[in-house]
């Protein structure tokens, strides 16, 4: 029930906070973090989708697609936050 629960609150929460971060970013003509946060958002369903095409020996390959474009994308994040000019 726990595992459930908080899987899917976390997979609703990291793709609508990708599609928030890439509208705000595309309304302050930040191109750049837009089209990041949708390139993180792509491999995350690459992952998800990946996982059930691929045979089951190479699931672990396509599930970091999507584990690993949040990790990527949270650094991005952290950069511009460290040189964002006010």
């Amino acid at each position: 029930m726990h595992v459930y629960v908080v899987t899917i609150c976390v997979v609703i929460l990291s793709i609508m906070s990708l599609i928030l971060i890439a509208i705000g970013s595309f309304k302050d003509d930040d191109k750049i973090l837009s089209f990041l946060s949708i390139l993180a958002l792509i491999f995350m369903f690459i992952g998800a989708i990946g996982s059930n095409i691929v045979p089951p020996i190479y699931f672990g390959l396509v599930e970091r697609f999507s584990t690993y474009s949040a990790v990527v994308f949270t650094g991005i994040l952290g950069i511009f936050g460290f040189y964002l000019d006010d």
